[in-house]
């Protein structure tokens, strides 16, 4: 079983799995905002087996996906004034950064 950093006993997230998601098409999805409840969450809760699997699954398919739109939304587009100031001054003028998710490379 995973390292529980919830603050709450298994007890406690198995009621809160309950009572504040839903399972659509096998996977638990928080009602407050639509993502999958995190696989380790659902496993301490005492989601386990086929479910779990399921679970496991179908919250790897949202993260597909939802990092495709990123993909797509960041598809050759340049960091705004405001995102290039940041980076300035994270990393100094004349740096390459690298957008992990993308893999587009920008000098500050």
């Amino acid at each position: 079983m995973p390292r529980n950093t919830y603050n709450k006993t298994p007890a406690q997230m198995a009621a809160a799995l309950a009572a504040e998601a839903d399972l659509i098409d096998g996977v638990y999805t928080w009602r407050s905002s639509g993502n999958p409840v995190p696989n380790d969450y659902a496993e301490i809760a005492g989601v386990s087996g086929a479910a779990l699997a399921a679970h496991v699954a179908g919250a790897q398919r949202h993260l597909d996906r939802v990092l495709a739109e990123y993909r797509a939304a960041r598809a050759n587009q340049r960091p705004s004034a405001e995102e290039a100031f940041e980076m300035r001054a994270a990393f100094g003028p004349g740096v390459t950064v690298r957008d992990l998710i993308t893999g587009q490379e920008f000098t500050t």
